[in-house]
């Protein structure tokens, strides 16, 4: 539901008064009180057709299919892969007032992969198929330029500042276990190798991130190095030297390629030919429990879903797993068939979308799963600093409507109607940022 703001209506005349004497309440003449409720009314229903003061835009003429993400206080502009061979450009802008800063050529050939920010350095990499082999630049983020370049894969940057590295003699950026490589760890600003780490074939790498997940190049700054040998052997590296921390001999698959992830403290092993999931705590290898993914239908996970850990049907549905026991808390029936973190929150998401791809939410509570309310559908872009969340969804006239939404009271409040959005919309460093219909980019500084 809306939230309708009336404006100050201290001056309007009183509808109740009260008579000090008698203490008591005395009502107007009917006519009277009639009349100042249709004039309420009239004051509500012209307050509600009126929209929110639009936000300030900046308006960036980039060509269609450019890309853009924020770093720090800047967005960074890439753009497309031309096929008639013209010039490809790196730009940066200031936020919030969109100056450009720097335009360079564009430091690496085919479409911008992962991108890192550490200190003063922008670190991206690069690939185009089997065309050109993968490729990292590190980029000095005030003037664009280049300060060093690997034959490499970008995996993300450590908490030590340093950029974590995967380089592979047959030059792609695959990860694929059956082919041996290097992981290294360089200096942001020069890209001197601080430690190097050879794997063989089947060997699988993961990392443990500042917020606890295993996600990929781009998450949280990476805390330890896990890596699988095909032997059967765990280790735990240090970010910061490369060295072993920790190690432990577990039974390793009969075959097939080895499932390995992190959730907050689980190390999780598989077989991806099996459905069998074994948890072990990742600070001694001890083994907490045993689960079998189901195949009627198909289930994907787990993933982490706030506190807990949460497997999701090929056809929906979501099932949710105590971390500690492995132990089934609950589950959802399959119009439900993803699952969104907001702080301490959960947020149930539908299967099916909408036109405009917008899907509907409900929250849910962590403890039985019951679903103790709904918020419509929309696209979440992210929260806001007083727990609320931002979403878009297209609305009348053509326009996309910006809203905060209030998980606890099922409430939003329209934040602005944005004109010629056509997608692709994110949130970072305050702004929001979307394709517009004609291909440029529009940003808007947010109201917190």
């Amino acid at each position: 539901m809306a939230t309708i703001e009336l404006g100050d209506v201290s001056a309007a005349p009183d509808l109740v008064e009260t008579d000090p004497a008698a203490g008591q309440v005395r009502l107007p003449p009917r006519p009277v009180l009639v009349a100042a409720l249709l004039v309420l009314l009239l004051v509500t229903m012209a307050s509600a057709a009126v929209p929110p003061r639009p936000l300030p835009e900046v308006v960036l003429a980039t060509g269609l299919g450019a890309s853009a993400f924020t770093a720090g206080d800047r967005l960074i502009v890439a753009d497309p892969v031309s096929l008639s061979g013209g010039n490809q450009w790196l730009s940066a802008y200031r936020l919030p007032d969109g100056e450009q800063l720097w335009r360079v050529r564009m430091p690496l050939p085919g479409n911008a992969g992962p991108v890192a920010m550490t200190g003063e350095t922008l670190v991206m990499s690069a690939e185009w198929g089997s065309v050109f082999p993968s490729e990292t630049v590190a980029l000095d983020l005030a003037t664009g330029t280049e300060r060093w370049r690997r034959l490499a894969w970008l995996e993300g940057v450590t908490e030590t500042g340093d950029v974590l590295l995967w380089t592979s003699r047959f030059g792609d950026w695959r990860r694929g276990e059956e082919r041996p490589g290097t992981l290294r760890s360089v200096s942001a600003d020069t890209g001197a190798e601080s430690w190097s780490v050879p794997l063989p074939a089947g060997a699988v790498r993961t990392f443990r991130r500042q917020d606890g997940e295993s996600a990929g190049p781009g998450a949280g700054a990476i805390r330890q190095v896990v890596v699988a040998l095909p032997s059967g052997e765990i280790q735990i590296r240090d970010v910061g030297t490369g060295q072993v921390l920790r190690s432990a001999r577990l039974p390793a698959p009969e075959s097939g390629r080895r499932y390995v992830d992190l959730i907050g403290d689980l190390l999780l092993l598989g077989d991806d030919g099996e459905r069998a999931i074994v948890a072990y705590a990742l600070d001694d290898f001890v083994p907490r429990w045993r689960i079998t993914r189901r195949t009627n239908p198909h289930e994907w996970g787990p993933l982490p879903c706030g506190d807990l850990i949460c497997f999701f049907g090929e056809t929906g549905g979501v099932r949710a797993l105590d971390p500690g026991s492995g132990r089934e808390l609950w589950t959802l029936e399959r119009r439900w068939g993803g699952m969104l973190t907001e702080g301490d929150r959960l947020l149930a998401v539908t299967t099916e979308a909408t036109e405009s791809m917008a899907r509907s939410l409900a929250v849910v509570d962590p403890v039985t799963g019951e679903i103790v309310g709904t918020l419509g559908a929309w696209n979440v872009l992210g929260s806001t600093p007083d727990r609320g969340l931002l979403a878009i969804r297209p609305g009348p006239e053509d326009r996309t409507w910006l809203v905060r939404l209030d998980p606890d009271s099922g409430e939003y409040r329209l934040l602005d109607r944005l004109k010629e959005v056509s997608g692709d919309c994110q949130v970072g460093s305050g702004v929001l940022h979307c394709r517009r219909m004609d291909g440029s980019i529009g940003f808007w500084r947010l109201p917190y």
